[in-house]
């Protein structure tokens, strides 16, 4: 299954996962979409690191998930939402849980066993980035704004440190 991902203006939901085109269909990357389509736009998508699961946030303030088969269809799972839009996902190291931040100031792990989420983090601006070290079994979570402080109430042990200009981006791969 490839992990390269479209999304296209009108916010219509299609990943590339490499399957045949439709006979007569104009489809050069050999797209799939992701159905149902959403109400609104995406801002994340990510894949499970253990299973054909892909994980997208949106700004209707959800969540969503689905298994991706080997034909590349996609079928919906299940959603969990925060009480704004969501803007960011990582997965934690087995596939189990993933972890959103939103403009709600929250992170929230979202157990997909369960289909349960708590929050683990809080931050003084709309969080736009997260993601999960497995090397150092670390959430590291970034707000759009420079942070006044941060609380991670769910992930012990923990460590804030404040920044002095604002995250623009992450990258979770260790030196």
């Amino acid at each position: 299954v490839s992990t390269a991902l479209l999304c296209n203006l009108q916010c219509v939901q299609r990943a590339m996962f490499g399957a045949a085109a439709a006979a007569g269909s104009v489809n050069p990357n050999k797209d799939v979409q992701v159905t149902p389509s959403l109400p609104d736009g995406i801002s994340s998508l990510s894949f499970s690191p253990r299973a054909n699961i892909l994980v997208g946030t949106c700004w209707d303030n959800n969540v969503y998930c689905w298994e991706v088969s080997s034909t590349g269809q996609a079928t919906a799972k299940a959603s969990t939402s925060h009480s704004q839009p969501a803007l960011c996902s990582s997965w934690n190291a087995d596939g189990s849980a993933v972890f959103t931040g939103s403009c709600d100031k929250t992170v929230k792990m979202w157990n997909l066993a369960t289909n349960q989420s708590q929050q683990v983090a809080q931050h003084d601006a709309p969080v736009r980035h997260c993601a999960f070290i497995p090397e150092n079994n670390l959430l590291v979570t970034g707000a759009l704004q420079r942070p006044k402080g941060c609380m991670c109430p769910g992930l012990q042990p923990h460590v804030c440190v404040l920044l002095t200009r604002q995250m623009l981006v992450t990258d979770k791969k260790p030196p």
